[in-house]
């Protein structure tokens, strides 16, 4: 992935998207990446891929994965020496 300084995001703007185009590229701020950059059209397929994870769900709407995620969880705190008795 190509790195470019966001301190020259302005004076870069045409190879910046141009890179962007081909793929995504990372913008830093000093020696940290701070921000990506990607075309939209990528953006909606990762939106898409990986919908919010804050999503809310009726107990018979929980996907299988995340019902066997909960039910590990609250077997290890059922089953701990310290859960209430």
């Amino acid at each position: 992935m190509r790195d470019f300084p966001v301190e020259k995001l302005s004076s870069n703007l045409k190879a910046v998207t141009r890179a962007a185009k081909l793929a995504p590229v990372s913008l830093s701020q000093g020696d940290e990446p701070a921000f990506v950059m990607l075309r939209a059209d990528l953006f909606e397929k990762l939106r898409a891929a990986y919908p919010d994870p804050r999503r809310a769900y009726l107990a018979g709407e929980t996907p299988p994965e995340l019902r066997e995620l909960f039910q590990v969880a609250l077997d290890e705190l059922i089953n701990s020496p310290s859960a209430p008795k």
